[in-house]
């Protein structure tokens, strides 16, 4: 020990310490790490024939995991871990009072919803989830304007994705920490009808477009 104070050492170097080290026998043990990898597809896809002013607006969506790992909620020592995935789609402003249901509901965390879409589905090896989306316009939207629709998929942590960039506009990136899929659909509203976003003339108001219109 050390004195107190400014004044000489005393008393240093009277503790003796020795190391006992024990040998215990025991067995090899085996980490086994399992790395999800799931290639997710995501496609989207307009209902609708016919958009105008007032009218109705609905949208299919179908995510797909190609495999080859599930992603879906699974037990382990005891403890539930969710590996779904998380799908989204944020509305155009100009599709109000929107509702969707998710198929085959087993599958969906909420089988049916109002609203913007935030939800997880699980996804077995080759298996899907579709989502039927039905909004309303607005009987005073302009004539031209575009909707704009963007649905996406992420994986959940700890899962790769071989194919991270398998949809048109796609933000799959490996340098993102949870990288997705995603698709986009525009419409355009138009004075008469449209068939998907191409706009015409509807003459006759028969909501096909015929030669000359």
């Amino acid at each position: 020990t050390l004195g107190g104070g400014t004044g000489p050492q005393s008393g240093f170097g009277d503790v003796q310490g020795l190391d006992t080290w024990v040998y215990y026998p025991s067995s090899e043990t085996i980490l086994n790490f399992n790395v999800r990898e799931a290639d997710l597809k995501i496609d989207k896809a307009p209902n609708t024939q016919t958009v105008t002013p007032g009218g109705q607006v609905s949208f299919t969506i179908t995510v797909t995991n190609a495999g080859p790992s599930p992603l879906t909620q699974e037990t382990v020592n005891g403890v539930q871990i969710d590996n779904r995935a998380t799908v989204t789609d944020n509305f155009d402003a100009n599709i109000t009072n929107p509702t969707w249901t998710c198929n085959p509901a087993p599958n969906c965390q909420n089988a049916n919803g109002t609203g913007n879409i935030n939800t997880r589905v699980a996804l077995p090896p080759n298996g899907t989830a579709t989502f039927t989306v039905t909004g309303t316009l607005p009987a005073g939207v302009a004539p031209g304007t575009t909707l704009n629709n963007t649905a996406r998929v992420a994986r959940p942590p700890d899962s790769t994705d071989p194919v991270d960039d398998d949809q048109q506009g796609n933000e799959g990136n490996n340098n993102r920490p949870n990288p997705g899929e995603r698709d986009t659909v525009q419409i355009t509203v138009g004075t008469g009808g449209t068939i998907g976003d191409r706009v015409f003339n509807d003459a006759n108001n028969n909501n096909v477009e015929d030669p000359g219109e």
